[in-house]
């Protein structure tokens, strides 16, 4: 039998008892897989980029999984950076060998990279789209402080200490109210400062870009 070889002139040929087929999977050349993070039903399986984040406030688990590709196991390597790499420049850096979901648990962005190889030494390199931001610190408020009495009852008469120049600072920030009262916050660098009256007993309640991050 030779390269080119065709069925009928096998089945012609009374040397012939019989054929074993091997079907070549076109996984054998380029390895598929996907990142995910647990919980969540989003999925990356290429290597698409922008400019979206996600925000988190506790740590987030991330899995890297990769079927046999051509009947065989594919090797799994990561990496963690906040760069926005391109595959020309993963080729340039070191991956760890994957060997159990990773653990995102320090205060930043992250974008993982995962690069997959099979036993043909054939790489698919797989990233997450946008940026993972962990943020496990809460707004800082200065200008007021916590439990403190901003103002003064005498019999029916309430007096109120004016409370000025209360910044929120956070790079996260996404919201800023007082006692429910909506305040505009600058996109420019995620600080506002604002000046109130507290007649009665006042709160100053932030929280950033998503529900789940901290509140103050």
């Amino acid at each position: 039998m030779f390269s080119g070889t065709t069925y009928a002139e096998l089945a012609g040929d009374k040397n012939v008892q019989s054929i074993t087929l091997t079907a070549q999977w076109a996984a054998a050349w380029y390895p598929e897989g996907e990142i995910k993070i647990e919980g969540e039903d989003t999925v990356w399986n290429g290597f698409e980029s922008d400019y979206s984040a996600r925000f988190y406030n506790t740590e987030q688990t991330v899995t890297i999984s990769a079927p046999k590709s051509g009947g065989k196991p594919v090797e799994i390597g990561y990496l963690i950076t906040d760069e926005d790499l391109t595959k020309a420049r993963c080729t340039k850096r070191n991956f760890t060998p994957y060997t159990e979901p990773l653990k995102l648990n320090t205060d930043g962005q992250h974008i993982v990279y995962a690069k997959l190889t099979n036993a043909e030494g054939n790489v698919t390199y797989l990233r997450t789209t946008g940026r993972i931001v962990i943020d496990t610190t809460a707004p800082q408020i200065n200008g007021i402080e916590d439990g403190k009495t901003y103002y003064v009852i005498d019999g029916e008469t309430v007096t109120a200490y004016p409370i000025s120049d209360v910044t929120a600072i956070d790079m996260n920030l996404d919201s800023f109210s007082v006692n429910g009262n909506p305040i505009s916050i600058s996109g420019a660098d995620k600080t506002k400062s604002v000046s109130f009256s507290a007649p009665y007993e006042e709160s100053a309640h932030i929280r950033s870009s998503r529900p789940t991050r901290p509140e103050t």
